[in-house]
């Protein structure tokens, strides 16, 4: 399924917002957040992000509804 633009513009929020949950909780851990369990964290926040924007990406009010060669020539 392709997304509108409304729903690229909500993948690309909803990354950002998982990118900002990462910083804070790395600044709030600092330095005692290294080696194998700094590296699970952002592994499970990759994962939760992908799952985040597949839940948004199946709702039809952000997936394009014509065909595939209508989103580049919409002539």
């Amino acid at each position: 399924m392709k997304l509108n633009e409304y729903g690229k513009a909500r993948a690309k929020a909803i990354a950002e917002k998982f990118d900002c949950l990462y910083l804070d909780l790395y600044a709030f851990a600092g330095v005692s957040i290294q080696g194998p369990d700094f590296a699970t964290m952002k592994t499970q926040l990759e994962l939760a992000q992908v799952s985040a924007v597949a839940a948004m990406a199946s709702d039809p009010e952000n997936q394009f509804a014509g065909r595939a060669s209508d989103e580049t020539n919409p002539n």
